[in-house]
């Protein structure tokens, strides 16, 4: 695989990560309102334990694909 290939699948495992982070919470929210506590936190949990996991890779990811790009500590240029 190349490296191209290899970031772009890091990319949709990151972003997957996030989303059922996501969607965890929505279920874990809704279990609470509704009264079925134990699932409620139990979806809170993972959804707690998921949400650093993307915290942590998500940087680094993004740190990667600036220095791929040849850009990194360039702000040099004006936001348009």
């Amino acid at each position: 695989m190349t490296s191209d290939w290899k970031l772009i699948g890091c990319g949709f495992v990151i972003a997957s990560i996030g989303a059922v982070a996501t969607m965890l919470y929505i279920v874990g929210i809704s279990g609470l309102y509704v009264g079925r506590y134990a699932a409620g936190v139990i979806a809170l949990s993972c959804a707690g334990v998921l949400a650093l996991i993307f915290h942590r890779y998500l940087g680094r990811f993004l740190d990667t694909l600036d220095l791929r790009a040849g850009n990194a500590g360039d702000d040099d240029e004006p936001n348009p």
